[in-house]
């Protein structure tokens, strides 16, 4: 639908200087004590000993309109690999990152 409106030039008139801006962020969405899925992203609790939180966070792409409208264009989830769910050592748990953008790409 937005790649629609993008080609009919909708938006011709809320440009910022001709251009369109696409801002690339990383939000969290929610957090909770329990896991209901292993694919969540996880942090230590400080000064609980063994306790974590669990969090969905997304990396999301907007257009930015020159009337401070902003239009979601891609959103990717952030999530740990299965492999994850055998490791017990923090040092060793590597969590989904920004260095693994998948949707640049799809630019």
């Amino acid at each position: 639908m937005l790649r629609g409106l993008i080609r009919k030039k909708k938006f011709k008139n809320l440009l910022h200087k001709k251009c369109y801006h696409v801002a690339v962020d990383g939000t969290q969405k929610y957090v909770m004590n329990q896991c209901w899925d292993q694919r969540y992203l996880r942090r230590k609790i400080r000064g609980k000993d063994g306790e974590y939180q669990y969090y969905a966070y997304v990396l999301e792409a907007v257009l930015i309109l020159s009337n401070g409208m902003v239009l979601p264009l891609l959103t990717e989830f952030l999530e740990n690999s299965p492999e994850l769910e055998i490791i017990e050592n923090d040092e060793e748990w590597k969590q989904d990152c920004y260095t693994d953008i998948r949707f640049i790409p799809m630019f």
